[in-house]
């Protein structure tokens, strides 16, 4: 786009500076112009929209952070039959002969604190949360943002013929380089409130014999200190609840481009000295281009803290060709005899809109718009 505004400006100042000698030589009389012209300036269109729907990675993988923070209680087993038990500051597990005696040397704790010598018994302790589910959002992606786009406009014309109502054909191109898009949309997540809570079982120590010195961690088939594998006693204790939050962002980032071809006839409504109303049907067609890149994060905000549990990301991009008609209405003021200046408003309606598919969306774009431009030109 850069490259291709610098080559037609290097082009048109050569046109300027030819043309410009022989001007002095020229009178004044806007009959007299009904050969080629050719004019440039800048354009701005605006008016244009972009859509975007489909999914979310989180959405399609049914992502559930309860599933990160929630209740740890099935790792510590139940009270009433033999089980493998990993608490916080420690360990009780089976080993090779519990399913006989129900005893264990398959069992490790990490502090002295944790041994109760009046009941001879060992404390383990392990932290949890009990979660509810308050609200959620699993709905369709859906976001749209409003496009406009500056550019360089460059258009040629030639009278039919040479009486001064005749029509006058014209053509060109507009070159547009849409602003960047920076799309924020979330569609899926929800919000919890937590329970926390510290459970604290109690495991007698065979033979009344005292613990090796903390830590200590015994294994499968070790002959050392016997514990009871089940507890025998389990007692638990529930904090403050507090609420939080799961949820998706996906960020589009589109830039692209859009380069209108277009031809018509212009037609002169009426002129006054030096100034002609006019107006310009027209047919397009289109090119529109754009690189996109989508990064999607499902995080928890717990505590005022946000904590990513997920991300994704995706690149591509797409163009495609569309076909437009558009009218035009202007005016022409002369300048001299080989110099003019169109001021113009016009809307252009394209018939389908461009398509690109990044991950599980589609970012859909509508070029129509209203296009305002300001174009100096010369008679050649």
């Amino acid at each position: 786009m850069t490259t291709l505004m610098r080559n037609a400006c290097l082009a048109l100042l050569v046109v300027t500076v030819a043309t410009s000698a022989s001007a002095q030589n020229h009178e004044l009389d806007a009959d007299s112009t009904k050969g080629w012209s050719l004019s440039f300036g800048p354009v701005f269109r605006g008016g244009m929209e972009l859509r975007v729907s489909g999914s979310s990675y989180s959405q399609q993988q049914g992502l559930d952070a309860r599933l990160t923070y929630g209740d740890g209680i099935g790792d510590i087993g139940p009270t009433g039959s033999l089980a493998d038990r990993t608490y916080d500051d420690g360990f009780v597990f089976m080993d090779a002969l519990t399913w006989l005696d129900g005893l264990t040397t398959y069992w490790g704790y990490n502090s002295a604190s944790q041994y109760d010598a009046p009941a001879d018994q060992l404390i383990f302790t392990r932290g949890g949360e009990r979660v509810l589910t308050d609200g959620l959002t699993d709905g369709p992606m859906s976001a749209e943002d409003d496009l406009h786009a500056w550019g360089i406009g460059i258009a040629v014309s030639r009278h039919l013929n040479a009486q001064n109502n005749s029509p006058v054909l014209c053509g060109g191109v507009n070159a547009f380089q849409l602003e960047d898009i920076s799309l924020r949309v979330s569609n899926y997540g929800a919000q919890y409130t937590s329970v926390p809570y510290t459970v604290t079982d109690r495991f007698d120590i065979y033979a009344a014999l005292p613990p090796p010195p903390a830590p200590y961690a015994g294994d499968y088939d070790s002959s050392g200190h016997l514990i009871y594998n089940t507890p025998a006693s389990r007692g638990a204790m529930a904090g403050s609840p507090f609420p939080w939050s799961a949820a998706n962002t996906v960020t589009f980032n589109v830039d692209s481009e859009l380069y209108e071809f277009w031809f018509g006839a212009r037609f002169d409504l009426a002129r006054r000295g030096k100034v002609t109303a006019f107006v310009l049907p027209n047919v397009s067609l289109n090119y529109f281009t754009a690189d996109v890149t989508r990064l999607e994060t499902y995080a928890a905000t717990r505590h005022g803290t946000t904590t990513p549990l997920a991300s994704w990301s995706d690149s591509g991009g797409g163009s495609d060709w569309l076909f437009g008609i558009g009218v035009a209405f202007g005016i022409e003021v002369r300048l001299n005899a080989t110099w003019f200046m169109v001021v113009s408003a016009e809307y252009d309606h394209v018939f389908s809109e461009a398509e690109i598919m990044i991950g599980p969306n589609t970012i859909e774009v509508d070029v129509s718009g209203y296009t305002a431009s300001l174009l100096f030109g010369t008679d050649l």
